[in-house]
């Protein structure tokens, strides 16, 4: 009767650390991402390549500020300085991550008048392979647009003209190799093609170019990826939860 008891422990308690693992503890959502750039996670004002297993380009176009923020104090900076066309980039391995997923960041435009392109986007295990490929532009009058690229070119999503952050949720599907884009809760567009056909996302990747002279800086802050399992996975994990919780209170 001990044993049986004990058997039954073990296997409730291992079925909730594969509902654990798959996120179901999060409405079924893994958190693969979850940077906040702040002192607390390892991050430190300067140069991002070399910071918690970023790497690339090692440049004042990319780096960790304290002069504005979301939350916290600390929030990534993208500087387009001088007249140069040359793209820097730094970008983040993470765990793969296929199928359903949600891209959420925060983003804000200091109001500088320059044509400038930053991006931010996910690609593949190889990070050769674009998934979601977003620029943050620069108008060179007012404001700036976030747009998606494919390739068919370059597609506004929509053109921001205040000095407020917005924050940015792209739920997307690797499966299909399309995304919907919302911005500040409201979806602004939907079934938007990958940049490329991909079979899973693997980094996140951010850069600068500076187009003309002067300085457009841009703020990135609050990056979330959360993986959504298989529905199928998930019922078969909730019933073996299930079973298990059901067999320990008889």
């Amino acid at each position: 009767m001990q044993i049986r008891k004990w058997m039954q422990v073990v296997c409730f308690s291992a079925a909730c650390v594969l509902l654990n693992s798959a996120g179901i503890h999060h409405a079924g959502a893994a958190t693969v991402l979850d940077i906040g750039f702040e002192v607390s996670e390892g991050y430190s004002t300067g140069n991002l390549s070399g910071q918690n297993s970023w790497v690339g380009d090692s440049d004042a176009r990319i780096e960790v500020g304290d002069s504005l923020a979301k939350t916290g104090t600390q929030s990534l900076e993208l500087n387009g300085r001088g007249s140069s066309s040359t793209i820097l980039e730094n970008y983040l391995p993470f765990d793969a991550v296929s199928g359903e997923f949600v891209w959420e960041f925060a983003v804000h435009g200091n109001g500088v008048i320059n044509s400038v392109d930053n991006f931010i986007r996910l690609s593949d295990t190889g990070n050769d392979k674009y998934a979601v490929h977003l620029l943050l532009d620069g108008k060179g009058y007012s404001g700036f647009s976030i747009n998606y690229v494919d390739v068919g070119g370059v597609h506004e999503l929509v053109l921001i003209d205040d000095d407020n952050w917005h924050a940015v949720k792209i739920v997307g599907d690797t499966a299909d190799d399309k995304f919907d884009f919302y911005l500040d809760g409201n979806l602004e567009s939907s079934a938007n093609p990958f940049h490329e056909d991909v079979d899973d996302l693997a980094n996140l990747s951010v850069g600068s170019e500076q187009y003309s002279g002067g300085a457009y800086q841009m703020y990135v802050d609050d990056v979330k990826l959360t993986g959504v399992p298989e529905p199928a996975t998930l019922a078969l994990l909730s019933v073996g939860a299930g079973m298990m919780l059901r067999r320990r209170r008889l």
